[in-house]
């Protein structure tokens, strides 16, 4: 009896999801390898509804954005059409209104028939955007009512369309909200926002423990990274160099809010204070007062941005390991960068090649060649003063390194070396931006 009293409440209404946080749908690559819903236990979930007589959809949403938008993109993505964030909503935070579009895969949802109404379901962060869209239904947005002309005003935010979920379901959601946000505290949500949607990266999944730390599980890309494109080919490096500048570009094109991400200026003059008694007095002064001087910037910067950290896939360059966030004028990412190509191996080469897999002069070339496409010019004297201002902060990194590592075997021959480029550099600089 109890068998046959289910059979009498099934339904063929069409099935569809929201997927979590750094979710994706149907329409990403890896949801061809890896079904978002499914995946750990290889069950085709679309195909197991097929079976049955009923439509699945797994739209791909936006993998870190509100629920608000993410229930624009839903509807859109069902009924067809460009995403209307709403007016007052996308005025009201300061992106674009529109979004992509969709050619709608439920077109007549609403008219009698199959697609009637849904089953929404949702995990994780699709949880609470189930009640999200649900109440938007239900209500549409009297925000959105007051704030819009009526013949620009999206159907979805006009509301009394509840009758078209039958029904509403969350697995794992997070209803009463997610320890992500305190794993990654402000800084994450913002390093989220700006970045993953800002610029090209790979899409993060999930975090994982990695022994007394943390690590991001991120989408398997079909992709090579700069590095193995200058080895491929050492000799033409032009292309290479536009990829790496290219992304530098976007990152610094960026703007973040004080406290978002640690300030390098801050940074660095902790550095200039760990390393000045170490200085003869004149020298250490006038280190810190350069570091001083450098006017505070907003820029957002990687932190650690080398060809490692560059992959290039279908032509275009994704950025990883974004654990090193921080913001402040570029003089201090130059100053990384150099250490990087040049600074960390100065005396020992095998450095670069154990760390890039090329040359040191290979090196010396890329870091050159980069340094005159992101300045924009051929000008040799113009980028030898760019590059000296960086230097004094790479060698003042690297001095603070090894004077806190004294036992290791190239500690002072390294702070010698840090010593003696500083002493040149401090005497011929005026200021360190540029």
């Amino acid at each position: 009896m109890a068998q046959q009293y289910a059979m009498q409440k099934l339904n063929n209404y069409p099935v569809v999801v929201f997927h979590g946080f750094a979710g994706f749908g149907e329409d990403e690559l890896i949801y061809k390898v890896a079904p978002y819903f499914g995946w750990i236990n290889n069950v085709n979930i679309k195909k197991y509804y097929k079976d049955l007589g009923t439509e699945f959809y797994c739209p791909s949403l936006s993998s870190v954005s509100s629920m608000w938008d993410r229930c624009c993109e839903m509807y859109a993505h069902l009924v067809g059409g460009t995403v209307d964030y709403g007016k007052a909503h996308s005025e009201k935070y300061g992106h674009a209104r529109f979004g992509r579009e969709y050619p709608g895969v439920l077109k007549d949802l609403g008219q009698d028939g199959p697609h009637k109404k849904i089953n929404i379901f949702g995990h994780s962060f699709g949880g609470p955007a189930v009640k999200e869209i649900a109440n938007i239904f239900v209500n549409g947005s009297e925000e959105e009512r007051a704030g819009t002309p009526a013949d620009e005003l999206s159907p979805l935010f006009e509301g009394g369309h509840g009758n078209l979920i039958h029904t509403a379901h969350t697995l794992s959601g997070v209803n009463n909200g997610t320890t992500l946000a305190s794993m990654f505290g402000k800084r994450g949500s913002k390093i989220f926002y700006d970045v993953v949607l800002g610029i090209n990266t790979a899409i993060p999944y999930g975090i994982v423990r990695v022994d007394d730390g943390y690590g991001t599980v991120t989408e398997l890309l079909n992709a090579t990274s700069v590095t193995k494109l200058i080895r491929q080919n050492p000799d033409d490096m032009t292309q290479a160099s536009k990829y790496y500048i290219d992304m530098l570009k976007s990152i610094h094109a960026i703007e973040v809010e004080d406290g978002e991400v640690p300030d390098m200026k801050e940074t660095a003059l902790a550095w200039a204070d760990f390393v000045a008694p170490h200085l003869p007095e004149e020298q250490g002064k006038k280190l810190r007062a350069l570091v001083e001087a450098v006017p505070k910037q907003n820029t957002l910067m990687h932190g650690d941005y080398h060809t490692n950290n560059i992959m290039v896939q279908n032509g275009e360059p994704l950025l990883i390991d974004m654990d090193t966030l921080c913001m402040g004028h570029p003089v201090f990412e130059l100053g990384s960068m150099f250490n990087a190509f040049i600074g960390y191996s100065e005396l020992d080469h095998q450095v670069t090649m154990d760390f890039f897999g090329y040359t040191h002069e290979t090196a010396e070339k890329f870091w050159d060649m980069s340094l005159k496409m992101y300045l924009g010019t051929e000008d040799e004297e113009v980028c030898r003063n760019v590059a000296e201002k960086a230097m004094i902060i790479g060698y003042t990194r690297m001095l603070r390194r090894a004077l806190r590592r004294p036992d290791e075997a190239e500690s002072p021959a390294k702070s010698a070396r840090c010593k003696e480029m500083l002493a040149k550099l401090l005497e011929k600089t005026e200021s360190i931006y540029f």
